[in-house]
């Protein structure tokens, strides 16, 4: 309690104690004193007593309220950064004009010490600019005494590429920027590194935009926002305590959301170090274009697989395509299908939930359409592999591959070409294959994209034109079909499974305006 607030409670003591005594005298004097009052004196002194009272309850209210004042000019010209809340609010406790005011940094610094769980969710997270106060955070982590959890932004997210796009526009030019929170990042999983990766530490990535940063010291609570085109240092921060309220509530499940989202950071900087580098805990996914199980050319193309990818099963292999099986190679895993995004990995269950939201609504865009001039050949990317050809003239394949590379190629952490985990050929010597393949996973997007259907993927050499011209003999009057495209199919592999499976179907049901 401040002395300011002690006065207040004096004075209202004070003013008690008098007006008791007051009002009793007063009423003595009227009522039982000897004196003999006539009544016209009783009446005047009885009005002069109402307006006594009344003046003292003005009075009382108005030494109340000028001592609040008065506290809060003192803390104005105190030069205190932070207004106190009312004694009785458990929730709200001051603002900060700004995240990286010196007072901010002196109470975290004498948080961190006294602190068992801390929880610092930012984008850039100016806090660890600070050497010592990182410092401080390993080193209670090393000692076991604190569970720190760092969780900054990923750089290589589309989503939160957007935030940094947004704070250079007009006159704003960050001072750290994209490339500052990269080295910082760097860094960072660096000195855990050194430290031994304490397992009290925790160092993780959030991928989506951002909209206002959280710092948790056991029971305090820092929020900052980040305002439209405005840096987020520049933010002021509230200081707030969970008091088991449903406003502390929210907060604290908001960081709780971000964190199980989140991916590990030395996953990005190892994949980033090591292009060929894979967890084992990472999850494949991908989208498909998959006939129905009813139509010929999906009963043609999984009998030739060996795969029913819809009821994740076995397929005997018929006698007249008994050829083509020992020719299939790793095609067998993935089942019948026509790529529309290829073979992604992701590291959480998070990020998966991600990509079939967005193809879900992807999926709500575009009409049914049909896939029709089926012809067998040998694929133009790999000369070992045989694929069946097929035409879209709505330009809707095209239109959903385009924007698969945009909404969800970006977002994985690496793909089966980069990682190795592929007997697909790569393209030698092709500079464009290349940088497709260092930004996107993959060589044969966008402008050498090809819609097909594998169906032996690991030819002999020399025999792919036989089995080009064996498997059109064999699908005799399926060429002539039109294959009828109404649902999209998000795809995964997680560890431990040996083929792929169908995660989620998406109906074709767009698009949203006539």
């Amino acid at each position: 309690m401040t002395q300011l607030e002690k006065m207040r409670w004096i004075l209202f003591y004070v003013f008690i104690t008098l007006f008791v005594l007051i009002v009793g005298s007063t009423v003595w004097a009227i009522f039982f004193s000897l004196n003999g009052w006539n009544p016209q004196d009783k009446n005047l002194i009885t009005k002069i007593f109402v307006g006594e009272v009344g003046i003292s309850v003005i009075a009382l209210f108005y030494g109340l309220f000028n001592l609040k004042n008065a506290q809060n000019r003192e803390a104005l010209a105190a030069g205190d950064t932070g207004t106190e809340a009312n004694a009785i609010d458990a929730f709200y406790i001051k603002t900060h004009p700004r995240s990286q005011h010196p007072n901010f940094f002196s109470e975290v610094e004498e948080l961190i010490p006294k602190s068992k769980n801390i929880t610092l969710i930012a984008v850039g997270l100016n806090l660890l600019w600070e050497k010592h106060i990182a410092d401080m955070l390993i080193r209670r982590a090393q000692e076991g005494t604190c569970h720190v959890t760092v969780c900054m932004g990923n750089t290589a997210s589309p989503h939160v590429e957007d935030r940094f796009i947004e704070e250079e526009m007009e006159w704003n030019r960050p001072q750290v920027g994209r490339s500052g929170i990269d080295r910082n990042i760097r860094a960072l999983v660096e000195r855990l590194h050194v430290s031994g990766n304490p397992k009290n530490f925790k160092f993780v990535l959030f991928e989506h935009y951002p909209t206002f940063a959280t710092l948790i010291f056991d029971d305090d609570l820092f929020i900052y926002p980040y305002g439209y085109q405005s840096l987020g240092n520049v933010s002021p921060i509230f200081h707030v305590r969970n008091d088991g309220s449903d406003q502390a509530n929210f907060f604290l499940e908001n960081a709780r959301k971000i964190v199980s989202d989140s991916i590990p950071a030395n996953d990005l900087i190892s994949v980033r170090k090591n292009r060929r580098f894979r967890s084992d805990n990472w999850i494949l996914a991908a989208v498909y274009i998959i006939p129905s199980r009813d139509s010929s050319i999906y009963q043609f193309g999984s009998s030739v697989l060996g795969y029913d990818i819809y009821h994740a099963q076995p397929v005997p292999a018929p006698q007249n395509l008994a050829f083509a099986r020992d020719c299939v190679g790793e095609s067998a895993e993935y089942g019948f299908h026509a790529t529309l995004a290829d073979a992604l990995y992701y590291s959480s269950e998070q990020q998966i939930e991600r990509v079939r939201a967005e193809v879900r609504f992807l999926s709500q865009e575009f009409k049914p359409f049909h896939l029709d001039r089926l012809e067998p050949a040998v694929s133009p990317h790999d000369s070992r592999a045989v694929i069946i050809r097929a035409q879209d003239s709505s330009g809707t394949v095209e239109s959903i591959h385009h924007e698969l590379v945009s909404r969800v190629y970006r977002t994985a952490v690496s793909s089966t070409y980069l990682a190795g985990q592929t007997t697909k050929a790569l393209p030698a010597g092709d500079h464009r294959a290349q940088m497709m393949l260092e930004r996107y996973g993959s060589p044969f997007v966008l402008d050498n994209f090809m819609l097909h259907f594998t169906v032996c993927g690991s030819c002999p050499e020399g025999a792919t034109s036989r089995i080009v011209d064996s498997i059109q003999q064999q699908m005799d009057g399926i060429l002539q079909e039109k294959i009828y495209v109404d649902h999209i199919a998000l795809v995964t592999k997680r560890p431990g499974q040996r083929k792929w499976v169908i995660e989620e179907t998406f109906p074709l049901c767009g698009p949203r305006w006539s």
